[in-house]
């Protein structure tokens, strides 16, 4: 059944086989056209949206790469590296890796109540605050989608999304 959901919805491919980092990177970008920021989140109608990787150097080289697809996007992706002692809240979406967990309270705290898209890749990612935490299952990039978390930060995730989605109680 996911599977006809998945092929329902090109712009989130789930690709067997390949490298994780780039399935990851591709769901990622792709949020910009499935998830509705709140009010006041961008500059204006036409700001970039900035898309922060702490601590996962393969996932922000395959999003460099990606972005330079996404031209025309309405906010088109500005990738940033942060290093493990950098981290700032003009992000709006921040990927957290799992070797940054540890972390993980002093990582929320630092952006507070500000609206920021948190994706992780660490088992439990979704159910400890994150929005969106990526799992494997059968050799596909999967998805657990913290509802309460994106709705506390007033964000409105596509149906479409959902639908491929796990949702997690918190």
């Amino acid at each position: 059944m996911a599977g006809l959901l998945l092929a329902a919805l090109p712009a989130f491919p789930v690709f067997a086989g390949e490298n994780s980092a780039k399935q990851q990177a591709e769901f990622v970008s792709n949020f910009l056209s499935f998830v509705e920021w709140p009010r006041g989140a961008f500059l204006d109608e036409k700001a970039p949206a900035i898309v922060c990787v702490l601590g996962d150097a393969p996932v922000a080289a395959a999003l460099q790469k990606d972005a330079a697809g996404k031209k025309g996007m309405t906010h088109e992706p500005v990738i940033k590296a942060l290093s493990s002692t950098e981290l700032t809240p003009a992000c709006h979406i921040l990927f957290v890796s799992s070797k940054e967990m540890a972390r993980w309270d002093a990582i929320q705290k630092t952006f507070g109540m500000s609206s920021v898209f948190t994706v992780g890749d660490a088992p439990g990612f979704s159910s400890k605050g994150g929005i969106v935490e990526f799992f494997e299952q059968g050799g596909h990039t999967k998805l657990k989608i913290n509802l309460k978390t994106a709705t506390k930060a007033r964000f409105k995730i596509s149906s479409r999304l959902l639908k491929i989605a796990e949702i997690v109680e918190q």
